[in-house]
């Protein structure tokens, strides 16, 4: 344990998985976890423990204890979590009996700090799915452990993915891609793309809402005035889409081009993925960054607000046919659903499912199974502490630059931080700086980098910006800039690793989207990192070599769009049909 923390104190990365594989061969104090999921079954990880010489130590344990709980719970949720110790260990006995205020249990969603607020998530989950039931951590003697039941043995059902295009057979469907920085949509009648539309935004700073929900209606309001207008051969009728808009712009230009017609068509489907989790239809997470201005809201009551934004299908629903379906899903379940649909279209074998990756603002997961199920689980990856060492990025606050703190909760060494965006102007700004003065004077120049009130930041409306001039220099070859990115696939293959050890999937390659793998040299710099640490690993670039479907195939023609833009939402346009 002394290495770990001496590894800690000069800021290198002291990995979970790390610490776990050699707690399994030194750790002689057992501490056992039962963890009983949503539907009824239990999960057991086994934890064994080293005995500690002093209070550095101690802690050091208890964050490793807690990260281990923390990842699960962020990614299974629970209705209640056993823990199983030698109750005559005194300190091992204190540990688990400090979960419940470790993880805030008996306070407030409002009130949560930290740990805790995985379980603000989790409530609403519970809600969502079993009407709600109180969460606790319930400590027992070692010697009370039930016998672990075998893991259940899966469907061997398949879903037919390479038949959801033929679905799509003369509808007019609308699919969405709602991200951090900008909503993407795809409006579609049957194999033809009639438009593809990008808007710029900033959800974090709506303050109600509105803020969030008006834009996304208005877009949606447009694309079904633009779609009808288009089948009618009025191409020329339409107005261009001003990228920044105000939802009330949005609505206006809405409104103006519906006058152009004489008779509307609704949509027959609307498919839509958000970054947060989704459970049958409804947002429930309500703990990202997107509403972080309505929680600090205090004219507001939270909970209530955030309801409006977790029933957006409804709202949706009025630019569908009565009775048309509406779904929703999380943005990285949406990238492993397209994945999947292309893949098996092109005459791959996907029985085992598949797991995808989305690289933006921040990570999202995904992950369908091979029968066609999207679990109903909370899967907010990019919580997952992954680093229990570096001390110097855990010293600056969450808004500065070079801080490893989640925005959210505040904790260090989690994804968010790590797999993302942000992950590579951290490593800009700790790497660069130092040892590339005249690089680091031209970003400071362009204004990809401010510096104010004592932080160091990229400003929200330059983040594409700098990420696209790191990419470059990456892809030019500048060498500092290549680490970063074989750094960033290190992280991810320790997200591999962690994904693997909680949710053990059948599939074992990621398929990777986002801005981050636009670059084949960025991919390539990314995938060398991640075999220095898992040499086996399969990641995939989800670009045009995953266009199959007629649709996908249709973007990947166009001289404006790329897959690598556009892939999710026309994945959206499939994964509206996948029950019809």
């Amino acid at each position: 344990m002394q290495a770990f923390i001496q590894k800690a104190q000069q800021d290198a990365p002291v990995y979970l998985s790390e610490v776990r594989q050699r707690f399994a061969k030194i750790g002689v104090r057992p501490f056992r976890v039962h963890i009983k999921l949503y539907d009824g079954s239990v999960r057991v990880f086994s934890l064994p423990l080293p005995y500690c010489k002093e209070a550095a130590e101690q802690a050091f344990v208890k964050r490793y204890v807690y990260a281990v709980l923390y990842n699960s719970l962020s990614a299974l949720g629970a209705q209640r979590v056993d823990i199983y110790v030698d109750t005559a260990d005194k300190a091992l006995l204190d540990l688990a009996e400090g979960l419940e205020d470790g993880f805030d249990v008996g306070l407030s969603k409002g009130a949560r700090q930290g740990y805790g607020k995985c379980l603000n998530v989790n409530e609403r989950v519970v809600a969502a799915l079993l009407g709600g039931e109180a969460f606790h951590f319930y400590v027992h003697d070692v010697s009370e452990e039930p016998e672990e039941a075998p893991l259940a043995v899966g469907s061997v059902r398949t879903f037919d993915f390479a038949a959801l295009p033929a679905r799509t057979r003369d509808k007019l469907i609308l699919g969405m891609d709602i991200g951090d920085t900008d909503v993407k949509l795809a409006a579609t009648c049957g194999d033809k793309l009639l438009l593809c539309v990008e808007y710029d935004w900033n959800p974090a700073s709506a303050t109600d809402a509105s803020g969030i929900v008006e834009p996304i209606c208005a877009l949606a309001a447009l694309a079904c005035a633009q779609a009808n207008l288009l089948l009618d051969g009025r191409a020329a009728a339409l107005s261009a889409l001003p990228k920044t808009a105000s939802a009330e712009a949005l609505w206006a230009l809405a409104h103006a081009q519906e006058a152009l017609l004489s008779h509307k068509r609704p949509f027959d489907a609307i498919g839509l993925c958000f970054p947060d989790v989704v459970i049958l239809n409804r947002i429930v997470g309500g703990e990202t960054a997107k509403t972080k201005g309505i929680r600090e809201n205090i004219k507001l009551d939270y909970e209530k607000e955030f309801a409006k934004v977790a029933g957006l299908h409804e709202r949706l629903a009025g630019y569908v046919l009565p009775g048309g379906p509406v779904q929703d899903c999380n943005d990285g379940t949406m990238a492993a659903f397209t994945a999947a649909v292309e893949s098996a279209v092109g005459g791959a074998d996907v029985s085992a499912g598949f797991f995808a990756h989305t690289l933006g603002t921040e990570l999202g997961t995904g992950w369908v199974k091979g029968d066609g199920e999207t679990p109903d689980i909370p899967l907010e990856v990019y919580n997952f502490i992954i680093d229990l060492g570096s001390d110097t990025a855990a010293g600056y606050p969450a808004a500065d630059a070079r801080s490893n703190r989640n925005v959210n909760t505040d904790l260090p060494g989690t994804l968010q931080r790590y797999v993302s965006q942000s992950g590579v102007f951290r490593l800009a700004a700790k790497y660069i700086r130092e040892e590339k003065p005249l690089l680091w004077e031209r970003l400071l120049a362009q204004g990809l980098y401010e510096e104010a009130g004592g932080l160091l930041f990229v400003p929200a409306a330059r983040r594409k910006d700098a990420l696209a001039c790191l990419m470059e220099q990456a892809d030019a070859g500048e060498s500092i800039c290549c680490d970063i990115f074989r750094e960033i696939g290190e992280y991810l293959a320790e997200t591999w690793k962690e994904t693997d050890y909680i949710l053990r999937p059948a599939a074992e390659s990621r398929a990777l989207y986002g801005r981050m793998v636009k670059s084949p040299a960025c991919f390539a710099l990314l995938y060398e990192g991640a075999r220095r640490r898992v040499e086996s690993i399969e990641l995939c670039m989800a670009n045009e070599s995953l266009a199959n479907s007629p649709l996908m195939r249709a973007l990947s023609k166009s001289d404006a769009y790329t897959v690598a833009q556009f892939g999710q939402a026309v994945g959206a346009v499939h994964y509206a049909v996948r029950e019809g």
